[in-house]
């Protein structure tokens, strides 16, 4: 599964190709936001397109879990987010790529379900993802230290630094503000 970023004026494209090889979710596990007939009928069988869903879904998700090019939203470490399998896997996040590649497979038409449903849990799922992003919500998952490996916080005493990039750190500093002195 790679991930291509978009080339601005003049910049080469960059690809990046994360360390796991697996799918975070399998085509079994979307039982649980589609009817195993819903999916067949609508792929005319082919497994591929489900396949092709899950691998847009999982890339859309990444890319709101990646830190932004000012360094402003936090760094997950997707590695080991998406590496994960079975019941070491967020269940949040597991419900909201199910979400996406379902809505990725209804785009091709949909048999027997409501429309404006399943695109409201996409939309509700983008919400999610963008308030991740953003900082606004902070799910239980990994950030990424600037060693690379997982980590939330680091530090020691008043002083606390927050991971926000794998090279950026922000300090947090705790305690009373500096005495007003009216003289």
């Amino acid at each position: 599964m790679n991930q291509r970023l978009i080339p601005t004026a003049g910049v080469k494209a960059a690809v990046f190709k994360p360390s796991f090889s697996m799918s975070y979710i399998t085509v079994a596990e979307l039982k649980s936001v589609v009817y195993q007939y819903q999916l067949d009928q609508i792929t005319d069988n082919d497994p591929t397109i489900v396949d092709d869903a899950i691998a847009a879904a999982e890339d859309e998700v990444l890319g709101y879990l990646r830190p932004g090019p000012k360094g402003l939203s936090p760094a997950y470490d997707t590695d080991y987010i998406f590496s994960r399998t079975g019941p070491d896997r967020s269940s949040l996040l597991l419900q909201i790529v199910k979400t996406i590649a379902l809505w990725h497979v209804t785009q091709l038409g949909n048999v027997d379900m409501d429309y404006d449903k399943v695109k409201d849990r996409y939309d509700r799922a983008i919400t999610w993802l963008k308030g991740v992003n953003r900082g606004d919500i902070l799910p239980s998952l990994p950030l990424l230290s600037d060693s690379g490996t997982s980590a939330t916080t680091t530090g020691t005493g008043s002083t606390t630094t927050v991971a926000q990039t794998p090279n950026d750190y922000q300090v947090a500093r705790m305690g009373s503000r500096p005495k007003f002195n009216h003289e």
